[in-house]
């Protein structure tokens, strides 16, 4: 049987006392993630409220971990990425990109106290299915791949998840302590979820042209590209760290 002290133990285990795999670029985690948002005003891409967020998921890959796993910590188990390490592979799994997400909303200027991780556990007391962690602002708006869902209550938001994913037993949130640029989480509250029906509205981003052309570009069969072409995407002025970071993945 499952209950939320053991659903706490494990969010608490992977988010708070595991240090996630990261990626030095020269600028903190806040700073690259501005960096980054800056830099696709030259495509014509503008990342400017909470409702833009979704666009990036676009210019991202989803990936079970094996960029940091397989190829980089050489680690077995599931590590979160930080927004930077994100940005430098362009891909992740769920918590990847939604922490990804919350520190874009921080970057938006938004208040880090509004600023959440949820995770949702699916089943029953039973027999847990599967989870899903994902980006919740002041409990009322969610972040979620290519979603902008927003409600009057957290409830709404669950009711969106469970009406897209699986019906849900019960939730984990955390909040965000930021310490020198960087994200740290700490528990906030769980609770179990009814699964009644709750309203919620819901705007799907749509890849815009300009999303469309850089996606193409960024993931080109590069065997036949010419290697004396040197992408000018994301040169973060003089800081060479991030030029050459992004570089290498273009």
């Amino acid at each position: 049987m499952w209950t939320l002290k053991d659903l706490k133990e494990i969010v608490e285990d992977k988010f708070i006392k595991t240090k996630p795999f990261d990626v030095e670029t020269g600028l903190n985690e806040i700073e690259t993630t501005k960096a980054f948002i800056e830099q696709l005003k030259k495509y014509n891409i503008a990342i400017k409220t909470l409702n833009d967020i979704p666009y990036l998921f676009y210019l991202l890959r989803y990936s079970d971990d094996e960029f940091t796993t397989k190829l980089l910590s050489q680690k077995h188990e599931d590590l979160m990425q930080t927004a930077r390490a994100t940005i430098y592979s362009l891909k992740g799994d769920c918590e990847d990109i939604h922490r990804f997400y919350n520190a874009v909303a921080i970057a938006l200027g938004e208040k880090v106290d509004n600023v959440n991780l949820i995770v949702v556990f699916f089943g029953n007391k039973d027999k847990i299915i599967g989870a899903h962690a994902t980006s919740i602002i002041d409990e009322k708006i969610l972040t979620d791949y290519q979603a902008y869902v927003y409600t009057n209550s957290l409830k709404g938001i669950l009711s969106y998840l469970s009406d897209i994913y699986f019906p849900i037993y019960a939730y984990v949130m955390l909040s965000i302590e930021l310490k020198d640029g960087f994200i740290h989480y700490k528990y906030k509250k769980s609770d179990v979820f009814d699964n009644k029906d709750y309203k919620y509205s819901l705007q799907v981003a749509t890849p815009t042209k300009a999303i469309n052309e850089l996606r193409h570009h960024l993931y080109r069969n590069s065997e036949y590209e010419s290697k004396t072409k040197v992408s000018n995407f994301l040169k973060f002025g003089s800081i060479a760290t991030l030029s050459y970071i992004l570089g290498k993945i273009l």
